[in-house]
């Protein structure tokens, strides 16, 4: 569809401007004129912006301002379209064109759930299912803000799970930089020294200095180690779901973020208005594929068979604890399953974050003493025989 760059002025005298997407030029100008009373400029856009504009792709930040300031505004009883025009004179220019696609939709006579259907890529995976059951139940604005604060725990846990990662992976990144710096310039320059001073090295200086001298008379070989060193992250993380949750020292953390995140999520469907067995295939969505998957699966048909929930998640350790499996139980006792499952991924989520923050407080120094092992063994190799010929300089004299 062809895209047009507008500019108008609104009813307050404020100018406006954005990026319209319209069958025709003629329909892009009435559809601006049912907006603003004053069109300044229409016009195709160039083919160097169409470029760009596949790009504007929402964010998880922009996606929890959007649904958090939509449900206040739908709370406080503005009309649907005019809390997206309000909506849309801020944020990024990619959500004022979502903001926009919207508005479309709407006067086109579609319902809010399926214009959010057709911009899943922009609005999110749970947006569409969630609306239509806040639709259904007349809690769309709750809804709204409940998905604004789903996006903003979903955040806070990638960023808690990065920083913890992040110190490590750049200091092991430096410290096979400076090992590889280290062999390759200063290597050489020691072996001179040690052949002008007769001296005879270890077998380890001697290992050392023969791959230095093989890899710079093959460096087409050492271009291609390096290259294939480099591409090993971007394999080991395209196949995290077949090694990840086998490793011993990071399969209980792993299991323990996807447990927060589905149960926050059922948790969520749940409160705006879907009934068990069709929010379960909604909460599955969001888990990596392999074992999370097969046992929601496996929990799923069991749901749908008529077994209670509690029942079979218990039968599902790897899923989830014994503590989420408690407190489903309690929920389905007292007809407060939502409100159970979301205390239970709040409880989760502390001893998440308590047991990320104990594990940096201890690898950061063990990091540390790891380090400086591998320099002082790297200069203990490498000062060996100086070592030896200043201890039999004295016999000399």
């Amino acid at each position: 569809m062809p895209y047009y760059a507008w500019k108008a002025r609104n009813g307050e005298g404020r100018v406006r401007k954005g990026i319209l997407a319209a069958g025709c030029l003629r329909e892009a100008g009435k559809e601006l004129e049912a907006r603003f009373p004053h069109i300044l400029q229409l016009r195709p856009v160039s083919p160097f912006q169409r470029l760009f504009l596949g790009r504007q792709k929402l964010t998880d930040l922009d996606r929890e301002t959007f649904f958090r300031k939509l449900g206040l505004l739908l709370q406080g009883g503005l009309p649907i379209l005019r809390a997206l025009r309000a909506l849309e004179g801020h944020g990024s220019p990619g959500l004022r064109a979502f903001c926009r696609e919207l508005e479309r939709g709407l006067q086109r006579g579609m319902s809010l759930s399926q214009v959010l259907a057709r911009q899943k890529k922009q609005a999110g995976l749970l947006a569409a299912s969630l609306a239509e059951a806040g639709e259904n139940s007349g809690q769309l604005p709750f809804v709204f803000q409940q998905l604004a604060l789903f996006y903003q725990k979903k955040r806070e846990n990638q960023k808690t799970v990065l920083q913890a990662c992040l110190y490590p992976a750049l200091v092991l990144c430096l410290a096979l930089a400076m090992g590889s710096c280290f062999c390759w310039w200063l290597v050489p320059l020691f072996g001179e020294l040690y052949a002008s001073l007769g001296l005879q090295p270890g077998r380890g200086f001697l290992v050392l200095l023969a791959c230095q001298d093989f890899f710079q008379s093959h460096l087409l070989l050492l271009l291609l180690g390096i290259l294939a060193l480099g591409s090993l992250p971007v394999f080991l993380w395209k196949e995290r779901e077949r090694w990840l949750p086998s490793c011993p020292l990071v399969s209980r953390l792993l299991r323990s973020f996807w447990e927060i995140r589905f149960l926050r999520l059922l948790a969520l469907l749940l409160r705006g208005g879907l009934p068990l067995d069709q929010a379960l295939p909604q909460a599955s969505g969001i888990l990596p594929a392999g074992i999370f998957r097969l046992q929601a699966a496996r929990l799923e048909r069991a749901v749908i068979a008529g077994s209670s929930l509690s029942a079979i998640a218990r039968e599902t350790p790897f899923l989830f604890s014994p503590l989420a499996v408690e407190f489903m139980a309690l929920g389905e006792e007292s007809g407060q399953l939502p409100v159970l499952l979301t205390e239970a991924a709040h409880i989760l989520d502390q001893d998440f974050q308590s047991w990320l923050k104990n594990a940096r407080t201890l690898l950061e120094p063990a990091l540390l003493v790891l380090l400086a092992g591998g320099c002082a063994s790297l200069m203990a190799l490498l000062l060996s025989p100086l070592c030896d010929l200043l201890q039999g300089l004295p016999l000399l004299t």
